[in-house]
């Protein structure tokens, strides 16, 4: 094997009708022994080797393992269902006649002669309405950037809101103040907590039922004082939020990635395209 990743179907490895498809990396930083990481990424399974591993050792070991491979990617392959199942609970789809959620409530999204997101008050209809710039005057492709980018701000708008309506109680309660309090662009986890004391939550929290913005402020206030998941963390969390482990559970069901999937314009790109409508 050469240096860097090779990929191959191996058909030696079939027990069914699906061949495992491997992502092989040689790595100088192990030992005289092979990590393997299951990655269910299009049945792709990760193996990570020692340097200059022959193919022959590689396919032993794979065979030594398929029966463990297989056990793991239909694990993944359940969990995955779930998330599928509860993701149609709280996706959005942004466009005309599309609707995002707001703390667990679907709102009908609506193009309007506004100039930001707003929330409709005067609507008497069965779902509530928010009301969103059109952006009739642009192609289609760029006019749904701009309108997920603005429902995007809308909802880090609506994080502050509910941090200041329910943070500070909760902070007296457990005695631990963070130092700052940022809203996150992170993809990968609802919340962090540094040493410094900053406090970050993800904004698509704002999408989902108030009980799991409390949840992730309390984990993350309760790193404040352990800054780990012992027992003593687990102890602290437990008392100012009886179910959190139930609610833990549902998060990781639900996925952060699977709220708000259309693509999100930088600042940069919304300063050059403002620039580029001013010139016109």
């Amino acid at each position: 094997m050469g240096s860097g990743g090779l990929k191959w179907s191996e058909p030696s490895l079939e027990q069914s009708d699906e061949a495992l498809i491997l992502e092989v990396i040689e790595s100088a930083n192990y030992g005289d022994y092979v990590r393997m990481r299951v990655s269910l990424r299009e049945g792709r399974v990760k193996l990570t080797v020692p340097w200059k591993t022959k193919t022959a050792q590689l396919l032993e070991f794979m065979r030594g393992c398929c029966r463990w491979i297989r056990k793991n990617l239909d694990r993944q392959r359940q969990t995955m269902m779930q998330q599928a199942n509860a993701r149609s609970a709280y996706g959005a789809k942004i466009r005309p006649g599309g609707w995002v959620y707001l703390e667990g409530t679907r709102f009908a999204l609506q193009p309007a002669d506004v100039q930001s997101v707003e929330i409709d008050k005067s609507s008497s209809g069965q779902e509530p309405l928010l009301l969103m710039p059109s952006f009739s005057a642009l192609p289609e492709p760029l006019a749904h950037k701009l309108q997920a980018t603005f429902v995007s701000r809308f909802l880090k708008r609506r994080l502050c809101e509910m941090y200041a309506e329910r943070a500070p109680q909760m902070c007296r309660a457990m005695h631990l103040f963070p130092t700052e309090f940022v809203v996150s662009q992170a993809q990968t986890s609802w919340g962090s907590c540094n040493a410094k004391g900053v406090v970050r939550l993800s904004w698509p929290l704002a999408c989902l039922p108030v009980k799991y913005f409390d949840y992730v402020l309390v984990h993350e206030l309760a790193h404040l004082a352990h800054m780990n998941h012992s027992r003593a963390f687990w102890s602290l969390v437990e008392e100012f939020c009886p179910n959190c482990r139930q609610t833990r559970k549902e998060l990781r069901a639900i996925g952060l990635k699977s709220i708000f999937t259309d693509e999100i314009l930088t600042d940069a790109e919304l300063k050059g395209i403002f620039r580029q409508a001013l010139r016109r």
